[in-house]
């Protein structure tokens, strides 16, 4: 795997289709030549509208500051208390956490709420408790990594839930392309795009829909897709622990890459591995 570099690309969305969608919320003249500043965040809310914390704090991206155990300056309590999202500058992962704020706001905060209320439970152990509840787990992998699988046919979809690649990606190709789309939530998998990679899977939510859900424009999908990952976020047991999520190979959905025009890609069990279970649909 090539390392991801450190220079800012304004044209990165060319770089793959993977980053189809983005160009709604991130134009080039955005971050011009250089790395984007608080004032091209800014640019972009005035453009899409201000998004908020479940508290109602009007969410912003403020420079990371030193680590501390307070609670109060944990990086989730800021986001939910004051809308403050510590961002590093010219850093290719904190940008792309700022470019899904704009695109699925309500989800995120949705996530970080949940991420809140937990913080909250075990504030007296907070730095001392060893390790994440399998919750904090689950929420962090998805905001990380998460992609939510919208489909119109229920047998595509049967097909993911039973971990049947090849069957789904090659014999099924053609009604993928028409009846099966992803929406990515997870900026570290966005940070992966600018070197793409074969292994690259993310934790899926799958949606079932009806086709019509097609006919509307590409922000009216994304804006659907925000509603319902907020809806499995809000819910307790909708989201409770990772293994509820089904993998995703992402680099399987036809089209994508040059290797995925031919069925012996397919055949890479080390990426298309076999389920353990079948995912249980919501």
């Amino acid at each position: 795997m090539d390392a991801v570099p450190d220079f800012w690309n304004p044209r990165f969305m060319l770089r793959s289709p993977l980053f189809r969608g983005v160009e709604e919320i991130w134009r080039e003249e955005d971050g011009t030549d250089n790395w984007p500043t608080a004032d091209a965040y800014d640019r972009v809310r005035q453009r899409v509208g201000a998004c908020h914390s479940c508290s109602g704090a009007e969410i912003r991206f403020v420079s990371q500051g030193p680590k501390t155990r307070l609670f109060d300056e944990h990086y989730e309590v800021r986001i939910y208390e004051h809308g403050e999202v510590q961002t590093r500058e010219q850093n290719w992962h904190d940008f792309f956490n700022a470019l899904t704020w704009f695109m699925f706001p309500r989800a995120k905060a949705a996530i970080n709420a949940r991420h809140y209320e937990e913080l909250v439970e075990h504030r007296d152990v907070l730095y001392t408790r060893g390790r994440r509840s399998s919750l904090e787990h689950a929420l962090s992998i998805f905001h990380e990594n998460g992609i939510a699988v919208v489909c119109s046919d229920p047998e595509l979809s049967h097909l993911m839930r039973r971990f049947e690649w090849k069957r789904l990606f090659w014999d099924h190709r053609e009604a993928v392309q028409r009846h099966m789309s992803f929406f990515v939530l997870g900026h570290a998998l966005y940070e992966k795009f600018l070197t793409p990679y074969v292994g690259m899977t993310g934790p899926s939510i799958i949606f079932d829909t009806t086709k019509d859900f097609w006919e509307q424009p590409p922000s009216k999908q994304r804006h659907k897709v925000d509603d319902w990952l907020t809806r499995d976020f809000t819910r307790p047991c909708a989201v409770a622990e990772p293994r509820q999520f089904s993998p995703f190979p992402i680099l399987g959905y036809p089209g994508l890459v040059e290797d995925s025009e031919t069925a012996e890609f397919y055949d890479n069990t080390d990426y298309f591995r076999p389920g353990r279970r079948p995912i249980v649909k919501r």
